[in-house]
């Protein structure tokens, strides 16, 4: 019979209490928080993960969203976390065109698990003017 080092032995016991790598079966859900929207009002994506399996939720977890409306470049927008363990994590998006607008929502832990999921919401026109912002000629005031 060979002789086990106590670091061995250690170490063996360490990884035996370990759970087991079920990352990939764990439950990730996405809602969203309405069908239809005005330009310039936000659509809220909210991700629950059943039994976050992370350290560190707003360091090893990355959560973007790619938005784009047909005929137009794709906006990346990151999201973030909305819960101390990790369980849930929000992106908003504010579109500023009527419209029909897809996203891919991607979900990605430091140790490799990803997921990525699409779907679709529409925006309509509004009274709304924009985004206020710094004028050009004046940067101490603003406009839309």
């Amino acid at each position: 019979m060979q002789h086990i080092g106590l670091k061995t032995l250690i170490i063996l016991v360490s990884l035996a209490s370990l759970p087991p790598l079920a990352a990939g079966a764990r439950a990730i859900t996405l809602s969203q928080n309405v069908d239809q929207v005005q330009t310039y009002d936000f659509v809220e994506l909210t991700l629950r993960v059943a039994q976050p399996d992370v350290a560190n939720p707003f360091a090893e977890v990355d959560v973007t969203g790619r938005f784009s409306k047909s005929g137009r470049p794709q906006k990346r927008i990151i999201g973030f976390c909305d819960s101390d363990d990790g369980s849930v994590f929000k992106i908003r998006f504010m579109p500023s065109e009527p419209g029909e607008h897809s996203y891919t929502l991607t979900y990605r832990e430091a140790s490799g698990l990803k997921r990525e999921s699409k779907n679709s919401f529409r925006s309509n026109k509004s009274l709304k003017k924009g985004i206020v912002r710094a004028a050009t000629n004046h940067p101490l005031h603003f406009t839309c």
